[in-house]
C-alpha cells in the first residue's frame, strides 16, 4: 500500500522499527525525530488500523456550504432584493449570508459569503448612484447660466 502523506509514511515506520525490536531512543535516532513522538505513536497508533495513523488536524475544516447552498448563492445574487420583497436595492455579503440562512437553514458568516463568491470569481460591480431623474434639469442648466456670468 502506498501512502501518500510523509507522516503517515513515518508513523508506519516507527511501527515497523518498535516492532523490529528497536529501543524508542533508536527509533528516534533512526528516523531524525524526538523520542516524544515516538512515545506518543506508539500509544496511540494502531498497527492493525492505518487510518489510526492519521492526525485530526489532516481532515481539514468542516465545510457548512454545500453545493445546492453555493449554486443557491449564486442565482440569489444574480436576482434584485426587491424580488424577494426587501425594501435595499442591493446585495450585501451580510445581507445574503441571511437571507440563504433563513432559506436554508445553513449560518454563515458575511467573511464566509465573500470567500465563496471570490473563490467562484464571482465579481459584484457597484452601480453608482445617479441622480438625473431626481434633479430638474432645466433648473439646474439656468443655475449653471447663473453661476457663469
Amino acid at each position: 500500500m502506498r501512502f501518500f502523506n510523509r507522516y503517515i509514511r513515518q508513523r508506519a515506520l516507527i511501527f515497523l522499527l518498535l516492532n523490529n525490536g528497536n529501543t524508542q531512543a533508536q527509533t528516534a535516532e533512526l528516523i531524525g525525530c524526538s523520542l516524544r513522538k515516538i512515545a506518543y505513536w506508539s500509544i496511540h497508533g494502531d498497527p492493525d488500523n492505518l487510518d489510526s495513523f492519521k492526525d485530526n488536524r489532516m481532515k481539514g475544516n468542516y465545510r457548512k456550504a454545500t453545493e445546492k447552498y453555493i449554486n443557491l448563492l449564486l442565482e440569489t445574487v444574480e436576482v434584485e432584493p426587491e424580488q424577494y420583497g426587501y425594501e435595499f436595492g442591493r446585495w450585501t455579503t451580510a445581507r445574503l449570508a441571511i437571507h440563504l440562512g433563513e432559506k436554508t437553514g445553513i449560518d454563515l458568516s458575511s467573511i464566509q459569503v465573500r470567500r465563496i463568491l471570490k473563490s467562484k470569481k464571482y465579481v459584484y460591480l457597484w452601480a453608482k448612484y445617479s441622480l438625473e431623474d431626481k434633479q430638474d434639469t432645466i433648473v439646474f442648466i439656468k443655475k449653471q447660466r447663473l453661476y457663469r456670468k
